[in-house]
């Protein structure tokens, strides 16, 4: 079945259920009363909460009466001389009326008050031709006698016929701000050729139609004297004939073709209609100024930008600005339309955007237009998050989040989350959680819903560690053994410790003062302290079995002046088995349990235990090595022998002093020794006497090493 399609410029009806807050935003300019006149509605779209519709519309009216000139392409493919059912006319003839009707209206005193209307003719089926150049109103017969002589033969080439008229208008156009130059295409058909007749490929992606199409946008526009100018250009499908893919197609290629308005009809006793409505779009109420958009829109950073349609020219979003182009703004009325979805939590009384229009007025000079936004109130529903509870211990499934009651629509709310991407759960709060990103959407009892909520869940980069290090009681029964935990790490960075299962904590990472035991030692996150870490729990300190003791001895000093004495520790016990030895109160200390060579004096002697040298024992603080008062002497006499051959000769050792007071004597070198001073019934000869202290029989003086006992020489006779 054939598609019938009105004789409007696609002008759409939208009803809307929701209260429209509309502002109608009047600007009028004093040249010849062109005006301009922006509406702008913002609706909040029913039954899909946070959309938020945004249209302005911008009617042109009164255009100021300006030298026109028109360039009339006109399709007289073979096909446009066909019957048309039950009517005497065929389409071709419809088009010369239609043009003709257009010629004796352009050139009237009421519509050419200037004198410098111009109206060009360009045929076009294989290939185009001129058949008039811009022709004043004086040339009106010439025009229309060439219009009547018009016949019908070939194909559809709409490329050539454009560039036959965009050539017209560069050779003969008048390029000033004031004047209009148009191009109004006729075509009862699809292109089917390009270039000179040559064949195309068909479809909307076909050399045919983008052929067409490229032709078209080069002539929207004229560059004289380093000067852009902008030229209109108007389509108007007579698609009486075609059906299916060859209209959708048509329409489609006159759509990009035109940038002033776009008209088709299945009846070409329409054709006048429709040319008389071009005419009264020729006379523009704006121009766009190079480089600088028609209309702005500046999106408040609230909302994201979706959708954006525009009834005439283009229209693009970069970044939160919507730039609107238009090369005219005619006698009619345009839209932009653009949808706006508000971001998470975004709700309430807000100002969605602004437009600014920018334009070249009907007296050719710059002007600008503030369109005031109305305030919106955005009903939707808002979640947000009250508290929320990370992971405790890498990898567990402790965390929790908790929200405020949802707010902003019609309760009851129901929740829905998300895990990573994935439905998760349905209630409002949701507690053993793994490390994540989660997504809540609230909605209401009217199926409106917020903006997604997120919340990331964050656990620590690595379970807790650490290492123990233990040093056992120094002695016996003393509380000084020692735990310390080194290097922690993972959890969130802070940590606490524990040497008795968990009873109690401490920030500390070294417990001190510890009597022996067995000691279960945990770490936990200071931040999180639910997340415990057992890193021993048969942590033993040792003591040992008893207290050090020994025995200690000592020998006083031999003589007067000698440094022989000793102290011996003898029987040493207790501790952890190993010794050492000190006779001066710690301050120097050795492994051997002997002291040899000391002077007479008062010595402290102590005992610790090598493996813990701070445990030390005091065996005697006041071992007394004594040494005698003077050196030992005594007087020594003798006597000789009688009689020759007699053995009555004596030593005698007197007043002995010295040493410990008790003394030993000899008087052969100290062979052999007594303790009587005297000796008797000696013979003749030289004795060694000498002294040694009973008490140290070390200590030996000798006294005198000649004593000699004399003996006559010979009998008495």
């Amino acid at each position: 079945m054939k598609k019938t399609i009105p004789l409007t410029n696609y002008i759409l009806a939208i009803k809307n259920e929701l209260i429209i807050i509309l502002i109608l935003l009047c600007s009028s300019f004093a040249y010849s009363q062109a005006s301009i006149v922006p509406t702008k509605t913002v609706t909040v779209r029913p039954g899909v909460c946070g959309i938020i519709d945004v249209e302005l519309k911008i009617q042109g009216s009164n255009p100021v009466s300006r030298p026109l000139e028109v360039v009339l392409v006109i399709d007289v493919s073979g096909s446009m001389d066909d019957d048309i059912k039950y009517d005497p006319n065929n389409s071709l003839e419809y088009a010369q009326d239609a043009a003709n009707d257009f010629i004796r209206k352009i050139f009237l005193p009421a519509n050419n008050p200037t004198g410098k209307n111009k109206v060009a003719i360009v045929k076009y089926s294989s290939t185009a031709s001129l058949v008039r150049p811009l022709t004043l109103a004086a040339g009106q017969t010439d025009l229309i006698n060439a219009i009547n002589s018009l016949a019908a033969n070939g194909t559809t080439n709409i490329q050539d016929g454009i560039i036959k008229a965009d050539k017209e208008l560069y050779d003969h156009g008048t390029f000033d701000c004031i004047t209009s130059r148009s191009i109004i295409l006729l075509t009862d058909g699809v292109a089917n050729r390009t270039g000179n007749n040559q064949s195309c490929s068909d479809g909307i992606n076909g050399s045919c139609i983008q052929s067409a199409i490229t032709a078209a946008n080069n002539a929207k526009t004229t560059t004289k004297s380093g000067i852009v100018y902008n030229n209109q250009i108007f389509s108007v499908g007579l698609f009486g004939a075609i059906y299916g893919s060859q209209q959708s197609d048509a329409e489609y290629t006159l759509n990009k073709i035109q940038s002033a308005g776009n008209f088709f009809t299945e009846n070409s006793a329409n054709l006048t209609g429709i040319y008389t409505q071009i005419f009264s779009k020729l006379s523009w109420v704006a121009q766009q100024i190079s480089g600088t958009p028609f209309s702005k829109e500046i999106v408040s950073t609230d909302f994201s930008i979706g959708n954006i349609t525009a009834s005439k020219g283009t229209a693009s979003a970069s970044g939160q600005n919507i730039s609107w182009n238009i090369d005219f703004l005619n006698v009619e009325t345009i839209t932009l339309k653009y949808e706006l979805t508000p971001k998470s939590n975004v709700c309430g009384t807000k100002t969605v955007s602004s437009s600014r229009l920018d334009y070249k007025n009907s007296a050719c000079q710059t002007a600008f237009l503030n369109v005031t936004t109305p305030t919106t109130l955005i009903p939707c529903p808002a979640v947000s998050m009250n508290s929320k509870q990370d992971v405790d211990c890498y990898g567990g499934a402790t965390a929790s989040i908790t929200l405020n009651d949802a707010t902003g629509g019609t309760t009851p709310y129901s929740y829905s989350w998300k895990k990573d991407g994935t439905s998760f759960a349905a209630t409002k709060n949701i507690s053993g959680l793994e490390a994540g990103l989660y997504t809540v959407i609230a909605t209401d009892k009217n199926g409106c819903y917020s903006s997604p909520l997120s919340v990331t869940i964050k656990q620590p980069t690595a379970a807790l560690t650490a290492t123990v290090v233990s040093t056992d009681v120094s002695c016996f029964g003393s509380n000084d053994g020692n735990i310390t935990i080194n290097n922690p790490s993972g959890g969130y960075g802070t940590y606490q410790y524990s040497i008795n299962g968990g009873t109690a904590w401490q920030d500390s990472a070294s417990f001190n003062a510890l009597a022996d035991g067995t000691y279960n030692v945990q770490i936990r996150d200071k931040a999180k302290n639910a997340c415990t870490v057992t890193l021993n729990s048969k942590v033993i300190i040792k003591s040992p079995t008893a207290a050090l003791t020994a025995t200690v001895a000592s020998t006083d000093v031999s003589c007067f002046g000698a440094k022989d004495g000793t102290i011996t520790i003898s029987n040493a016990t207790g501790g952890y088995g190993t010794y050492q030895y000190s006779i001066n109160g710690g301050t120097t200390w050795q492994d051997a349990a002997s002291f040899t060579a000391l002077a007479d004096g008062t010595y402290n002697v102590q005992i610790r235990d090598k493996a813990k040298n701070t445990c030390t024992v005091t065996l005697n603080s006041k071992v007394i090595i004594k040494s005698p008062t003077a050196t030992l002497t005594a007087t020594v006499a003798s006597t000789d022998v009688s009689c020759f051959g007699a053995k009555d000769g004596s030593i005698t050792i007197s007043n002995a002093t010295g040493g410990y007071g008790t003394y030993q004597y000899s008087i052969n070198g100290g062979t052999t020794w007594q303790d009587a001073a005297s000796f008797t019934a000696l013979a003749d000869g030289t004795y060694n006497v000498q002294i040694r202290d009973k008490a140290k029989n070390t200590c030996t003086v000798t006294l005198n090493s000649k004593v000699i006992i004399k003996s006559p020489t010979a009998t008495l006779t």
